[in-house]
């Protein structure tokens, strides 16, 4: 139990077994985030294509996190965008699951991609705690916190507007939408994204 365990007297032998039983489950949740993390691999896009990928790992976040309801409802995308603009998509969908799991508490998500006024949008709403927008987006230009700058420079470099519906208790709907034609863009323009990436004018 490491340096917890030392602080604790001989005496209080229940709270070193509540201690013990915390660390299994914080352990355990690691586990299923860094596994997670490995799953969501471009490996796992190149073998099923995107559509068939966002569907699968939906559902296997679904598991991890006992998320008692997943809607799916997915176009025809797979010939629409090169492999990279895939990997693009990819990865800001990934950006989504992460912060569902580690903010969010939701027990229904549904995925919906839809194709519009060539280009596809992509939504991903869940029943989870919700945030305020305003205060999360400030939040963001001193800290890390919880990957908006990163999607929408993802976003933004794939021609799209990104767009954040939120409140607390209300649940999260995160909308981004990709132009049809941007698979004929440069590959070199679509290159990976920083994690310190700054925040575009692209939220919605």
């Amino acid at each position: 139990m490491g340096a917890t365990g030392a602080k604790l007297r001989k005496d209080q032998t229940s709270l070193k077994k509540n201690c013990e039983g915390l660390i299994q489950y914080l352990d355990g949740i690691i586990e299923n985030v860094r596994r997670l993390s490995r799953d969501l691999s471009p490996t796992v896009l190149e073998e099923m294509g995107l559509a068939s990928a966002m569907k699968y790992w939906l559902e296997e976040f679904g598991k991890y996190y006992n998320v008692k309801k997943i809607d799916v409802d997915i176009d025809r995308i797979d010939d629409l965008f090169s492999p990279k603009v895939q990997l693009n998509i990819y990865r800001i969908f990934q950006e989504c699951l992460t912060n569902i799991g580690k903010h969010s508490q939701a027990t229904q998500i549904s995925l919906a991609v839809r194709q519009q006024d060539g280009g596809v949008a992509f939504t991903i709403h869940d029943n989870g705690q919700g945030f305020e927008v305003s205060t999360a987006l400030a939040r963001e230009s001193s800290t890390k916190g919880i990957g908006l700058a990163t999607m929408a420079e993802r976003v933004r470099m794939v021609g799209g507007p990104l767009e954040i519906h939120s409140n607390k208790g209300m649940g999260t709907q995160i909308t981004f939408t990709i132009p049809a034609d941007v698979r004929r863009k440069p590959d070199d323009a679509l290159k990976d994204v920083s994690e310190d990436a700054p925040l575009q004018n692209s939220l919605g």
